[in-house]
């Protein structure tokens, strides 16, 4: 998807997000419980409404950044940092070597070249300043994905990098580099719940969905459709959504070559 339409359709969501957030709210909070000590400037890169930099420890100066203007407005009206950047992760308009740390949380798997995403934040690092994320991988919205293969041929679910890749893309030059990877489930009702949480996170289109715009996805036979194919996917009583979080804490060595 191209990036003015990642940002758009996440401006659209921000006044709603938090609402449905839960499960993103529960990943950030295992990202800072497993945070070093931190100290001086910290930049929030894809803050959303801010919910990271609210919550890291006190007496940092916070700069939140995010490419959705309407997520960094939220972010703004909610008192989150200390200042406030419209800026993509892949072209940081930061100088080298001002941030003690960078933290993300469920952002740069919307980056299309993580390697510069990766050479970005090394940029602007200080030397033995930290990276604290993370992203999403190849399994998540699993079920949505086998569910929708049973009512049509169409991409109607994004598709996330490897594990390996993230790690290839990150470069060798870090020490300290600690990767985790661990699922979050959430439970729903409904298959139609699902998807309109998904909406309401800004993050339901995919790039056969740019293709296919102007034409119904999701009439209503369709949506029946993927209802019974979701309820024949997850066995239990509640439908599962299973997110595949990768988690990654990487210092940048003291005296980088």
């Amino acid at each position: 998807m191209h990036k003015q339409n990642i940002a758009r359709e996440f401006s659209r969501a921000a006044a709603g997000y938090d609402q449905a957030a839960v499960l993103q709210r529960e990943i950030a909070g295992r990202l800072l419980a497993g945070l070093p000590h931190l100290s001086g400037r910290v930049v929030d890169m894809g803050c959303g409404t801010g919910y990271v930099s609210r919550h890291l420890p006190d007496g940092l100066q916070v700069l939140a950044l995010d490419i959705a203007q309407g997520m960094l407005q939220q972010a703004r009206h909610l008192a989150s940092a200390h200042a406030y950047v419209n800026a993509d992760a892949e072209a940081l308009p930061l100088q080298d070597g001002c941030a003690d740390a960078v933290v993300s949380s469920l952002a740069v798997q919307w980056c299309h070249h993580p390697a510069r995403m990766f050479a970005e934040v090394w940029r602007v690092l200080r030397p033995g300043g930290w990276l604290c994320l993370t992203t999403l991988g190849p399994r998540t919205l699993w079920e949505l994905r086998a569910a929708w293969a049973a009512v049509d041929q169409e991409e109607h679910v994004n598709r996330f990098a490897s594990l390996a890749c993230w790690q290839q893309a990150a470069g060798h030059g870090w020490v300290n580099q600690h990767w985790q990877a661990r699922d979050s489930v959430a439970l729903y009702d409904s298959a139609r719940q699902v998807m309109r949480d998904l909406k309401q996170l800004g993050a339901s289109h995919t790039d056969a969905a740019e293709v296919h715009r102007g034409r119904a996805l999701a009439g209503r036979q369709r949506l029946q459709a993927l209802e019974q194919a979701y309820e024949q996917v997850c066995s239990g009583d509640a439908l599962t959504v299973t997110y595949d979080v990768f988690y990654a804490y990487l210092q940048k060595p003291c005296n980088p070559l």
